[in-house]
């Protein structure tokens, strides 16, 4: 599959499941925060002003932020970038668009510094696993063709 196709695919993909992994975080959470199913933070709903069509839109924002991220995930299949540098252009891309979002939302405050290093920290967390497990992954690939090269140079000499 080309770049372009792959971008493409995978930013539908994302639309799909950042609306659904949005909304349904955006419940749990809720739950958890306030005893009830509450599918938007109720100061956006509150600015919004009717439930339904705060729901919508954030439905819709989670979509896009979805589509950006997933789709910006093509960067792990450049064979001429490293590992390291898909990841930082990633997490650059993911925080660009998240924070902008989180705030319209009114998932976090502009003000609330603690929250905000807190998320910020949460995903430099993320990332370094997600690095460290693609790197660990490429290693294990790049042993295993080195093996096999090694097999076929024993058994073939030229």
């Amino acid at each position: 599959m080309d770049t372009r196709t792959r971008i493409v695919y995978q930013s539908v993909l994302g639309v799909a499941l950042g609306m659904i992994i949005g909304v349904g975080l955006c419940a749990i959470i809720g739950y958890v925060q306030y005893r009830e199913v509450s599918y938007c933070a109720p100061e956006f709903v509150d600015y919004i002003g009717d439930p339904a069509k705060a729901l919508v839109i954030e439905a819709l924002i989670c979509g896009i932020m979805g589509g950006i991220d997933w789709g910006s995930a093509t960067v792990y299949y450049l064979e001429s970038w490293s590992v390291l540098r898909a990841t930082i252009t990633h997490f650059i891309v993911v925080m660009v668009v998240y924070y902008p979002i989180a705030f319209y939302l009114r998932w976090l405050s502009p003000s609330e510094m603690t929250d905000n290093m807190t998320v910020f920290a949460c995903m430099c967390v993320a990332y370094v696993m997600i690095w460290l497990s693609n790197y660990l992954s490429s290693r294990a690939r790049v042993r295993e063709i080195n093996r096999d090269l090694e097999e076929i140079k024993n058994t073939h000499p030229f």
